[in-house]
């Protein structure tokens, strides 16, 4: 049996967890109770846009705030 080592979340190979429709990113991996994506990111369960805007902005979201997609599918990134 061959152990596999789950491949870390980054920028970078974002686009391997997703594919591209348009300018739109949809998100193939897991999504939560509430249907928007996550993953597991610095060992606890987050949202990857959350994720994405703290790594492009360098900022953490201020608590109560939420990203959007433009396009307004749940799935994009």
């Amino acid at each position: 049996m061959e152990i596999r080592e789950r491949m870390k979340l980054t920028l970078e190979n974002l686009h391997m967890h997703a594919d591209e429709v348009g300018k739109c990113l949809i998100w193939r991996g897991t999504l939560g109770s509430h249907g928007y994506p996550q993953a597991r990111l610095g060992g606890r369960t987050q949202l990857v846009r959350a994720y994405v805007y703290r790594e492009l902005m360098g900022v953490e979201l201020l608590a109560g705030r939420r990203i959007t997609s433009r396009c307004g599918n749940p799935l994009c990134i």
